[in-house]
Protein backbone atom coordinates (compact mmCIF):
# COMPACT_ATOMS: atom_id res chain seq x y z
CA UNK A 1 0.00 0.00 0.00
CA UNK A 2 1.54 3.44 -1.18
CA UNK A 3 2.01 5.96 1.29
CA UNK A 4 -0.60 8.50 1.72
CA UNK A 5 0.62 11.82 0.95
CA UNK A 6 0.20 14.66 3.09
CA UNK A 7 -0.53 18.02 3.04
CA UNK A 8 0.56 20.58 5.75
CA UNK A 9 -1.99 22.15 8.18
CA UNK A 10 -2.02 26.15 8.04
CA UNK A 11 -5.48 26.70 9.17
CA UNK A 12 -4.86 26.39 13.09
CA UNK A 13 -6.88 23.40 12.99
CA UNK A 14 -6.76 21.18 16.69
CA UNK A 15 -8.09 18.00 18.04
CA UNK A 16 -9.79 17.73 20.90
CA UNK A 17 -8.84 15.19 23.53
CA UNK A 18 -10.82 13.64 27.28
CA UNK A 19 -8.09 13.11 29.07
CA UNK A 20 -8.46 10.69 31.82
CA UNK A 21 -8.90 13.18 34.86
CA UNK A 22 -11.61 14.67 32.56
CA UNK A 23 -9.62 17.71 31.45
CA UNK A 24 -9.80 18.97 27.75
CA UNK A 25 -6.39 18.61 25.59
CA UNK A 26 -6.13 20.33 22.44
CA UNK A 27 -3.21 19.39 19.91
CA UNK A 28 -2.22 21.18 17.03
CA UNK A 29 -3.40 19.34 13.63
CA UNK A 30 0.11 19.20 11.91
CA UNK A 31 -1.07 17.99 8.10
CA UNK A 32 -4.04 16.21 6.29
CA UNK A 33 -4.34 13.21 4.04
CA UNK A 34 -5.54 13.07 0.61
CA UNK A 35 -8.98 11.59 2.09
CA UNK A 36 -8.90 14.76 4.74
CA UNK A 37 -7.87 13.13 7.86
CA UNK A 38 -6.04 14.89 10.04
CA UNK A 39 -2.53 13.92 11.59
CA UNK A 40 -1.05 15.19 14.55
CA UNK A 41 2.47 14.73 16.08
CA UNK A 42 2.70 11.40 17.54
CA UNK A 43 6.02 9.89 19.70
CA UNK A 44 7.35 8.49 16.73
CA UNK A 45 5.63 10.29 13.94
CA UNK A 46 2.34 11.91 12.64
CA UNK A 47 -0.18 9.70 13.48
CA UNK A 48 -3.88 10.16 12.63
CA UNK A 49 -5.73 12.15 14.96
CA UNK A 50 -9.34 10.32 14.83
CA UNK A 51 -8.08 6.84 15.90
CA UNK A 52 -6.43 7.93 19.08
CA UNK A 53 -7.95 7.27 22.57
CA UNK A 54 -10.38 10.48 23.92
CA UNK A 55 -10.19 12.36 20.52
CA UNK A 56 -13.62 14.08 21.16
CA UNK A 57 -13.84 16.45 17.48
CA UNK A 58 -12.06 18.86 15.66
CA UNK A 59 -12.49 22.64 16.06
CA UNK A 60 -10.37 26.17 14.78
CA UNK A 61 -8.13 27.61 16.89
CA UNK A 62 -10.16 30.30 18.89
CA UNK A 63 -6.86 32.29 20.23
CA UNK A 64 -3.60 32.92 19.41
CA UNK A 65 -2.01 29.90 20.47
CA UNK A 66 1.53 31.12 22.90
CA UNK A 67 5.06 30.04 22.53
CA UNK A 68 6.56 27.10 24.07
CA UNK A 69 8.07 29.25 26.62
CA UNK A 70 7.63 32.67 27.92
CA UNK A 71 10.15 35.16 26.31
CA UNK A 72 12.34 37.20 28.66
CA UNK A 73 11.14 40.05 30.98
CA UNK A 74 12.77 43.05 29.44
CA UNK A 75 13.08 45.96 31.94
CA UNK A 76 13.46 49.72 30.30
CA UNK A 77 16.57 51.08 31.76
CA UNK A 78 16.67 54.68 31.38
CA UNK A 79 19.62 56.95 31.11
CA UNK A 80 21.05 58.24 34.11
CA UNK A 81 21.53 62.52 34.55
CA UNK A 82 24.05 63.79 32.19
CA UNK A 83 27.17 64.79 34.45
CA UNK A 84 30.53 64.32 32.62
CA UNK A 85 30.78 68.00 31.77
CA UNK A 86 31.80 69.33 28.52
CA UNK A 87 33.99 67.51 26.40
CA UNK A 88 37.30 68.77 25.06
CA UNK A 89 38.98 68.46 21.37
CA UNK A 90 39.65 65.36 20.57
CA UNK A 91 42.93 64.14 19.49
CA UNK A 92 46.29 62.70 21.70
CA UNK A 93 47.35 64.65 24.75
CA UNK A 94 50.21 65.90 25.43
CA UNK A 95 52.09 64.80 28.59
CA UNK A 96 55.45 66.53 30.39
CA UNK A 97 58.30 65.32 30.05
CA UNK A 98 59.39 62.81 32.89
CA UNK A 99 56.68 61.97 35.07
Amino acid sequence: MPAASLIPCVTGTVALFIQADGSQLAVLVEAWDDSGAPYIAGQAGLVVATAQPGFTRLERASSILPAPALPPTVVPVSPGPDNRGPRGPRGPKERERGK
